[in-house]
């Protein structure tokens, strides 16, 4: 399943002082390749504050060590990545890199990850207590990777048990969430979700062309989003 998500957010609570000042974030895949891309590219960086306009959210994610960005001088701070249209980034680790010198002064050592589809419906998938840092080099942190709901049901046709390939898309822009097969025996399936307020369309393909069939699709059962 994926962890694929829109907008991702760093919660700062406490530090070395009051403030934080961040070089570089990166947000990476399982292979450890940065999917995060600078907003010159289209994403969007904003944040709780700035110290002044010469160090904006923008600056810890245009992959440059040179330039920060520096927050007010009181905590809490937030710093918040916005793939804004992109393709939604599926997230295993977070690279934090502090601004060159300032290990034990504009620094976090309190801090939360969230991840969210809607900038409004928050997940926490990290938490960090105790941080400190080197000059110059990233501090890595693995994230949780939370499926709070799941899609479950059973491909019959003919009342038989079948394995079947099964996508899921959001109904109200089409996108693909994912996919995968139903169990060539019982004919189960089962999708694991962070989210339970986004209507999905559950899919069945046709297995030899990848046709959508319409008369196997309405022999899934059930298919919507159900509680743990």
């Amino acid at each position: 399943m994926s962890n694929a998500h829109q907008f991702w957010r760093l919660n700062f609570t406490s530090g070395y002082s009051g403030y934080v000042s961040l070089a570089q974030v990166e947000y990476r895949n399982i292979d450890g390749v940065r999917v995060s891309v600078p907003t010159s590219s289209g994403s969007l960086a904003t944040a709780s504050s700035i110290f002044s306009g010469t160090y904006p959210a923008s600056n810890a994610f245009n992959n440059s060590a040179g330039t920060f960005w520096n927050s007010s001088s009181s905590y809490p701070h937030w710093l918040k990545y916005d793939t804004n249209g992109l393709d939604i980034i599926d997230v295993f680790t977070v690279a934090i890199k502090i601004r060159d010198g300032y290990s034990s002064e504009q620094a976090p050592s309190v801090f939360t990850l969230e991840m969210s589809d809607d900038d409004v419906e928050w997940i926490e998938v990290l938490s960090v207590t105790g941080a400190t840092w080197i000059n110059g080099e990233f501090n890595l942190y693995e994230i949780d990777r939370p499926f709070k709901y799941k899609i479950a049901g059973t491909v019959l046709v003919n009342e038989v048990p079948e394995k079947r390939w099964i996508n899921i898309y959001k109904r109200t822009d089409g996108s693909w969430v994912t996919g995968g097969y139903s169990d060539p025996v019982t004919g189960k399936y089962e999708f694991r979700m962070t989210n339970n307020q986004i209507h999905y369309a559950v899919i069945l393909e046709d297995e030899t062309n990848l046709i959508y069939n319409s008369q196997v699709r309405d022999m899934i059962i059930p298919a919507e989003i159900q509680g743990d």
